[in-house]
């Protein structure tokens, strides 16, 4: 989670709680489409997701 804070709520002073529910919606779906994850063999949480690579599951799970 310290990303999240790092790059999107230290960063603004917000103004309402709408406001904070949008910024994070919409970087949330940024990390999550376009932000590459070095323990993702630099892939996006949904290209791995959509394409189901079974090897690199098995990879994360000998990782964790």
């Amino acid at each position: 989670m310290r990303t999240i804070k790092e790059e999107c709520l230290w960063l603004e002073q917000w103004q309402s709680l709408q406001e904070i529910q949008s910024k994070l919606s919409a970087w949330i779906h940024e990390y999550n489409t376009e932000y590459l994850h070095m323990a993702l063999n630099w892939n996006t949480p949904q290209s791995v997701h959509e394409t189901g690579n079974k090897t690199l599951r098995k990879t994360l799970l000998n990782v964790a």
